[in-house]
């Protein structure tokens, strides 16, 4: 359980709560969610279904994807590769299909630091 984009509703503050259960499995881990945001921000699609899929794929590649549901602006299918460039030093890069029209496809590229 959890949440994120907390801020101000109408703006940028999707205040989403969600829940998340995985399940792993020698095939990779997969994980069913559900979050609730601002009908404020994210209009009638305000409640979301998250699917999601990843596998590590030796000790410094993985692959993942997940899908939101709904047409608001977190709607989306999203497909990823990871690199670890060290113990504590990694790296992804992925690529964003959005499910409203009018939305932009995105490209994202992560680097990640842990201390």
């Amino acid at each position: 359980m959890g949440a994120w984009l907390l801020g101000d509703e109408g703006t940028t503050g999707a205040n989403q709560v969600y829940g998340l259960a995985s399940y792993n499995s020698d095939a990779g881990r997969f994980a069913l969610g559900f979050a609730h945001g601002s009908r404020e921000t994210l209009g009638t699609d305000h409640n979301q279904l998250w699917l999601s899929y990843d596998k590590a794929l030796d000790a410094k590649w993985w692959v993942g994807a997940d899908y939101v549901s709904g047409d608001s602006p977190m709607g989306s299918l999203n497909l990823g590769v990871g690199y670890a460039v060290a113990d504590n030093v990694s790296m992804i890069l992925g690529y964003d299909f959005y499910n409203a029209s009018g939305l932009n496809d995105t490209v994202t590229l992560q680097v990640d630091a842990n201390f």
